[in-house]
């Protein structure tokens, strides 16, 4: 699959992502439903922002320290202002910490040094039908 690197920006983040050109765009074909870079990418974050069930989350790390969940964004808006925060999504045979396959899902794997050491995984599998979540992990 030939990759190529993309840059966009939500909350004034900018972020470095990879499309998917195998396909004449950036989609990724599933007999169940396809899901566009741009669509994991906004499924990603709201699910970074607004998921705190996991205990290391970042949004459970936010509430763990008392904090507002709209903490977090500020967090991660200080976090780039100082270079602190990056994300990047796993390609090819890569897998995540709980073993989960880049060539089922996209896997965004963000950095948040403001927060903590943890690398908070996002997973947003290729099958609508499926469950995004997301984890953290140090």
């Amino acid at each position: 699959m030939n990759l190529k690197s993309k840059t966009s920006s939500l909350l004034g983040l900018s972020l470095s992502l990879i499309g998917f050109q195998a396909f004449g765009s950036d989609v990724i074909p599933d007999s169940a439903c396809i899901r566009t870079l741009n669509q994991a990418r906004s499924l990603a974050w709201e699910s970074l922002l607004t998921d705190g069930s996991d205990i290391e989350s970042p949004l459970a790390l936010v509430r763990e320290e008392g904090l507002p969940d709209s903490e977090l964004s500020a967090l991660i808006r200080q976090a780039q202002a100082q270079g602190k925060f990056s994300v990047k999504i796993l390609e090819g045979e890569q897998r995540a910490e709980r073993g989960e396959k880049a060539s089922e899902a996209f896997i965004f794997e963000y950095r948040i040094r403001t927060l903590s050491d943890h690398i908070f995984t996002v997973v947003v599998p290729f099958q609508c039908q499926s469950r995004v979540y997301n984890y953290g992990f140090n």
